[in-house]
């Protein structure tokens, strides 16, 4: 898989039937990159600075905090833009061409399993949790625990990332945080630079950077 221009995925070669002429007759179509224009989400936290990053022009206002280029979540499906499968979603494609996409894993997903993004976190977050499959009832229906890696790309002066709880935190200790406003003392800090980023699957991240998500992973359900 390579990604081109922000928004391209390179996909294996794809048969197709072609009818011409009243006669039925098998093509082949060579590799060629699939584009997919970036679903724009608004975040009260986001900011404008994905315009730098990605052609495609953002909603005419609002803080717009996340840019999904590659996506098979049901609700938020990403198109084809260009050639004989432009107008198809991801998941369309993926039903017709599992085995070429996944190859010898093909059989574990039902759908496509990664969901790349691009993050502009102006403000700062709220603090999250992913529970991991330990959790079930903590995950919500239909999805499954993922686990991140991150890019960073840019990052202002004082931007933080915060990535779990630090040693020795206990539950009467984050309760107490939580009651007075300093919940950031219990977590883990780190400030940030261009480079690669992982977020552990069971800790809180909070970010004030702008980064590409580059795997993320939505399981094999």
């Amino acid at each position: 898989m390579a990604i081109g221009n922000l928004r391209c995925l390179r996909v294996l070669r794809i048969e197709f039937s072609m009818i011409r002429d009243g006669q039925q007759t098998m093509g082949k179509a060579q590799l060629y990159p699939l584009r997919f224009d970036p679903i724009y989400q608004y975040r009260l936290w986001g900011g404008r600075r994905l315009s730098r990053l990605l052609s495609a022009p953002l909603p005419s206002d609002g803080p717009v905090g996340e840019a999904w280029v590659l996506s098979d979540r049901t609700d938020h499906q990403s198109l084809v833009t260009n050639g004989p499968l432009k107008g198809q979603t991801l998941g369309q494609v993926m039903e017709q061409f599992r085995e070429q996409l996944m190859g010898k894993l093909s059989s574990r997903f039902s759908r496509f399993p990664l969901l790349l993004k691009f993050l502009d976190a102006y403000e700062m977050l709220s603090v999250q949790v992913h529970p991991s499959d330990a959790h079930p009832e903590l995950i919500p229906a239909g999805d499954t625990a993922k686990t991140e890696a991150s890019v960073v790309i840019e990052a202002e002066k004082g931007s933080q990332i915060y990535a779990g709880l630090k040693s020795g935190t206990t539950a009467g200790s984050l309760r107490e945080s939580l009651n007075d406003g300093t919940i950031a003392e219990q977590l883990v800090s780190i400030s940030p630079k261009p480079g690669v980023v992982s977020i552990p699957v069971k800790g809180p991240d909070d970010t004030g950077v702008v980064i590409k998500t580059i795997l993320a992973c939505l399981g094999d359900k």
